[in-house]
């Protein structure tokens, strides 16, 4: 299967995962959106389409910023933040694309980042 298709499958996966995903996104190795988005009928919580471009940036620059701690701590596998609105889930593509997903966060809401990391293994990005 081509790459595209791969990295399709695997958005369309994860969108339905959990009924808490409200993003799924491939990020390019310049920070760009390249496949995926806010699930349908799921506002983004970035005021502007600007905003939002700048946080695909900013994960890139996060995941590329780590690189070198790769030498000493073993390769990166997953970038996690937990926000009041959402947890954040960024992960490395062998591909030089980073996976985006965002889920909204409740209290005791679920790790959902071993779940992720399956589904990517089977997908062999």
């Amino acid at each position: 299967m081509e790459e595209t298709m791969i990295e399709e499958d695997l958005i369309e996966k994860i969108q339905n995962l959990d009924t808490r995903v409200r993003f799924v996104g491939v990020i390019d190795n310049e920070g760009q959106l390249v496949k995926g988005g806010m699930l349908e009928g799921v506002d983004a919580l970035e005021p502007t389409k600007k905003d939002e471009n700048k946080l695909y940036l900013k994960w890139f620059l996060i995941q590329a910023m780590t690189e070198e701690w790769n030498s000493f701590l073993g390769e990166k596998i997953l970038l996690y933040t937990r926000h009041q609105e959402v947890d954040m889930y960024g992960i490395p593509l062998r591909n030089s694309r980073i996976l985006l997903v965002s889920a909204k966060y409740g209290k005791g809401s679920p790790f959902l980042g071993d779940r992720l990391l399956e589904i990517v293994k089977q997908s062999d990005l």
